[in-house]
Order: C-alpha cells, then structure tokens, then sequence
C-alpha cells in the first residue's frame, strides 16, 4: 500500500511514539503509545499485513508484532535488545534478529528464537541463501544461515581499525555498508563511511572517504536504483551516484 507509511519519533528522555499515515505522510492520526521505547519498525516482505517493532526497556527487551497492520499486537519478551531486526522475504513466519550476542532465527513470527551465530550483529541483508551480517566484523553465509565466513573488510575491523557497520543494503549487485560511531569505554568511536563490495561481500573497500560527517547511521538505494542516500550522526543526508 503507497499510502500507508510507518515512522519512529524519538521523544527525549529515552522515549518513543510508533505513529502510522494511510495518506502517504499527510497527516499521521494513529498513534500506537506503548509504555517501552520502541527502536525501529519493520514491515513483512512476505506477508504485508504484518508489522514487527523491537522494543526496549531497563531490564532488557523483546518485540511486538502485529499481524492484522497494527490493529492488534503480540508483546514476545526476549530479554535483550535488538540492534537489528529483518523479515524473512520468503517466509513470512521467519524473522532474523540481531543482538550483542549474536544473530537469532525465528521460525514463528517472533514467539521463540534460535541462535545461529555467534558475534555482535548490528545489520543484517538477506538475498536469496546468500545473507550478509554485519558487527564488529561483517561475515557472509551463502547457504541461507547455516554457516557463516568472515570477510576481508579493508582498513577495518579485523584486520584494522575497528568498527560497527549499522546497515547493509543492496543494488544491482552491489553490497553497501554504513558503518556508524558507538561508544566503547566511555568514549565515543567515530564512523568509517561507507564500504562497498562488489563480489557479494567477499571483500570491501571504502567509498565514503569524503563524506564530511563519517558516522553513517542509515542507507537508503533510491528506487531507481541509482543514488545511495547515507544519514549521518549529526542529521545530515548525502548521497552517493552509483553506477558512474
């Protein structure tokens, strides 16, 4: 449905509000107040009448689910919080969640969890069996999650300076990372850009070097299939021209 767009607002003072439009973002009527901070919003591929939205609270976290497009919801307390939420694009009961533990795998629409991984996963990108997840490192599964090889991230990671990638995405073949700040010991850890791969995530290399704020929070592929649109920490947007 065009119409119908779903949004985060961040209140101050650790507090949210899930908010929907059904007029393409004219006006925003209903409003779901939950007591527990929500993070994120994510819609079903697979089955359009379904709404996911990871929570968090002091003592940990979990998510609602909503099968009927936020008519009514299910709360499924996990006791942690997910840095990364995706639905399966091929099944519509199958979620994939990331935590500081590791990546996680429900085949019930969110009610149990499995953990498939270990390892910090802050992004996840699913492409058919092959999925790419993202932390501290970013590793490569080509058989739908059942086993995972760690990639060569260039000047990052591993092998360099250290980082936590915060979204993955793709575009005609081409793999794309946001790699955000975060706070380790108190003190804050700037970002690394963007890094693109183009051999399925075997390999990556840097492409936003130039990019003024490096703290890349969210990438977003224009439908065309030919900006790349980075947000940043410190609320700006720039884009990237791809396939020149």
């Amino acid at each position: 449905d065009p119409h119908t767009v779903w949004k985060v607002i961040e209140t101050g003072f650790f507090g949210s509000r899930l908010v929907r439009s059904t007029d393409a973002g004219q006006t925003w009527p209903d409003e779901y107040p939950f007591e527990e901070e929500v993070l994120d919003v994510v819609m079903h591929p697979a089955d359009p009448d379904q709404v996911i939205a990871p929570y968090v609270v002091p003592e940990g976290g979990g998510l609602y689910v909503s099968p009927d497009r936020g008519t009514s919801w299910k709360r499924y307390d996990h006791d942690t919080l997910y840095s990364a939420v995706v639905a399966d694009p091929e099944d519509p009961e199958r979620l994939w969640l990331g935590d500081h533990a590791g990546l996680w795998r429900s085949d019930n629409g969110g009610a149990t969890r499995v953990k498939v991984t270990d390892g910090r996963v802050t992004a996840i990108h699913i492409d058919g069996d092959r999925m790419v997840v993202g932390g501290e490192t970013i590793r490569v599964s080509t058989d739908g999650g059942r086993s995972f090889t760690e990639t060569r991230d260039l000047g990052t990671g591993r092998h360099g300076l250290p980082m936590r990638v915060s979204q993955i995405v793709g575009a005609d073949g081409v793999l794309y990372a946001g790699v955000g700040d975060y706070t380790e010991a108190g003190l804050l850890m700037n970002g690394r850009g963007v890094l693109r791969s183009i051999n399925g995530g075997r390999t990556w290399v840097n492409v936003g070097a130039g990019l003024p704020d490096p703290s890349v929070r969210s990438l977003v592929v224009s439908p065309d299939g030919k900006w790349l649109f980075a947000g940043t920490r410190a609320g700006g947007v720039y884009r990237l021209g791809l396939g020149q």
